[in-house]
């Protein structure tokens, strides 16, 4: 089984069980909410906030981004860090995992002439896409065009000064990468790549500007945008719209709560369930063995070891013929492996006809497929052998009855002989059976 089976939420088929990459993640949170809030001081009670703040500065800033935010919001801005300092690390890390959705964010001109062209461009579908190019990430696009990813904005337009907007660069020819800066630009145009918002939004004409727009928001002593022009990348990160729209005031800020409620930047996929939610609060309420849950639990995620996926994997060691059958001529797939083994399928029609249904006695492996999902419309009666048991009870017994005989023939090489799995069968709804009259007389 997979940890991703289990992260999912028990009504959903998974086992809600903690991931630790998230968890390690959201332990980050205390320093990076007040390292990237724009404006809120260092609290009180983290005295040492003005001493890493310093710190990051140093190993983040480059002479083109001399602020640690610029690394923090855009990964392609970042220095290449030494492999000792892994709390560094840690701190981008976490904040990778969050979606950083600036598709509402506001900038200047001089921030999206500063920046890299890969962090510009639109990297996930947009929900309202609708043109007739099909969206691809930048990733793929650009996959074989390595000097394409190191460009920047001013490689691809220029502040047009009588216009007071953005523009296309119409020769390039006096660029330093004139091949890459018009192949980038072509791209763009016929939209195989897609610029944010908030770059589209300084080509506009129509908007009313300053003539000293481009300077405006420069600092005159590093000649880059300055902190002011990064507020609104910082704030939709930190901001939960979630949390937000529930007025939920009671969580702080800087908890851990607070961090795994934000977007993710990979959120997962739908988990493919194989029951409804009921049809799982059912199976978790089931009054059965251990080892028979786990065994029904592995086999409804379809994690079933048959021959023939081992002679898939390693045919020099595993053949993927059935072991039980005594020809040896059949393929063990999952329908054999499960109930279609002559050996099996005796046990299978003799055990479901005597505990549950008489009619059961020319089982089919969809019928077992009923029973399997909890579909089954078969009951038991008051003259059926141990009556307080249910049906899924007794499918689960049988199951893991055959289930445990099976591997007894591959481990302990013993045989796998009818009568002594009935017995085993038996043996199990007696024990269930007792298990259950106890419990009523309590």
């Amino acid at each position: 089984m997979s940890h991703k089976s289990f992260k999912i939420k028990i009504k959903n088929c998974g086992l809600k069980l903690l991931d630790p990459a998230i968890q390690a993640n959201a332990l980050q949170w205390r320093w990076i909410y007040p390292l990237l809030h724009p404006s809120q001081p260092s609290p009180a009670f983290m005295p040492s906030l003005p001493i890493l703040r310093f710190t990051l500065n140093y190993i983040l800033s480059t002479d083109a981004y001399p602020l640690y935010h610029w690394s923090f919001l855009f990964p392609h801005c970042r220095p290449t860090i030494p492999r000792s300092f892994g709390p560094v690390k840690n701190l981008l890390r976490a904040i990778d995992s969050l979606q950083h959705n600036f598709q509402l964010c506001s900038s200047t001109l001089s921030t999206c002439l500063q920046l890299p062209l890969m962090d510009l461009l639109v990297h996930q579908c947009p929900a309202d896409y609708s043109l007739s190019t099909p969206f691809s990430p930048p990733s793929t696009v650009l996959q074989h065009l390595t000097t394409l990813r190191q460009l920047k904005g001013s490689d691809i337009f220029r502040f047009n000064t009588a216009k007071l907007a953005l523009e296309f660069h119409h020769n390039t020819n006096a660029l330093s990468h004139r091949n890459s800066s018009a192949k980038a630009i072509a791209l763009i145009q016929s939209n195989r790549l897609l610029l944010h918002n908030f770059v589209l939004y300084h080509f506009l004409t129509s908007v009313p500007r300053p003539t000293n727009a481009l300077q405006a928001h420069l600092d005159t002593d590093t000649n880059t945008s300055n902190l002011s022009a990064l507020h609104s990348f910082l704030q939709a990160i930190i901001c939960n719209p979630i949390t937000t729209s529930n007025n939920c005031s009671t969580i702080s800020f800087m908890s851990t709560k607070y961090f795994k409620a934000l977007p993710s930047s990979s959120p997962p996929s739908p988990p493919h369930s194989t029951l409804s939610s009921s049809k799982w609060k059912s199976f978790w309420k089931l009054q059965i063995p251990l080892n028979a849950r786990n065994t029904w639990y592995r086999i409804l995620h379809k994690k079933i070891t048959t021959k023939k996926k081992l002679h898939l994997y390693i045919p020099s060691d595993y053949s993927d013929k059935c072991s039980l059958c005594p020809t040896h001529h059949q393929i063990e797939n999952t329908e054999h492996f499960l109930f279609s083994c002559p050996l099996k399928y005796l046990v299978w029609t003799t055990a479901l006809s005597l505990y549950i249904d008489p009619t059961l006695i020319s089982c089919t492996y969809s019928q077992y497929l009923e029973f399997l999902y909890m579909t089954s419309s078969n009951t038991r009666t008051s003259s059926s052998p141990y009556p307080n048991l249910s049906v899924s009870q007794v499918f689960a017994c049988i199951q893991q009855a055959i289930w445990n005989s099976h591997y007894r023939s591959v481990f302990d090489l013993i045989s796998f002989v009818p009568s002594h799995v009935l017995s085993s069968i038996q043996l199990a709804l007696f024990t269930l059976n007792s298990q259950e009259n106890i419990h009523s007389i309590i």
